[in-house]
């Protein structure tokens, strides 16, 4: 997936084993920070993410739950967002 790709990728998620699992396995390639979305705090893990990785050119914040949004319909991640981890 990643050998030969020369990219450095962050990876966050609740479980430390598994993030911890994924940096073994790409130890040149992923670097990780463990955090939940839905507690405080989390800006400061991504901004230490983020001077690990040395900048950042794409960010994927997903929190793992809400409805199906097959148009990229802004106002349903929106909705999921204010409901879950109020925003």
């Amino acid at each position: 997936m990643y050998e030969g790709k020369n990219w450095l990728v962050g990876a966050t998620g609740r479980r430390k084993d598994l993030l911890h699992s994924l940096q073994q396995d790409f130890p040149d390639n992923i670097i990780t920070e463990c955090f939940d979305v839905t507690k405080e705090g989390n800006i400061e893990i991504i901004k230490n993410l983020t001077q690990q990785l040395g900048g950042l050119d794409l960010l994927i914040y997903n929190i793992g739950y809400g409805e199906l949004s097959e148009t990229l319909d802004w106002e349903i991640d929106k909705k999921t967002m204010h409901a879950y981890c109020a925003l």
